[in-house]
């Protein structure tokens, strides 16, 4: 933008409201990076610790149900 020297101001004032806006906006890009990251590591967290316990009961189902064939449990 290019303006006349009546104009200087209030371009200078209009550049750095952009500038401004600009940084606001990168401001909201930063948090919504940090909210996905931690979200994700939480998600695998949780997610291990599920697949862990799913896992866990599949198993002693397993079990059970050998030991019940076995006539090993009542």
């Amino acid at each position: 933008m290019h303006c006349s020297h009546a104009e200087r101001t209030t371009c200078i004032f209009y550049d750095l409201f952009i500038v401004i806006r600009t940084m606001e906006n990168l401001e909201y890009y930063i948090a919504l990076l940090a909210v996905i990251i931690v979200g994700v590591v939480l998600l695998k967290k949780i997610t291990s610790c599920l697949f862990r316990i799913v896992v866990g009961i599949i198993i002693l189902a397993i079990l059970g149900w050998g030991l019940s064939v076995l006539g090993l449990l009542g």
